[in-house]
């Protein structure tokens, strides 16, 4: 799950571990579908 992934009207707020979380999500995402 993505917590950066948000329905239409909802918004991010500008806490910064919801951008790191995003990026550490999509690395393992991108990790896991490759196999590794």
């Amino acid at each position: 799950m993505d917590p950066t992934v948000m329905a239409e009207g909802m918004a991010l707020s500008d806490d910064p571990i919801l951008h790191f979380r995003h990026s550490t999500y999509t690395d393992s995402y991108n990790r896991r579908s490759a196999g590794q």
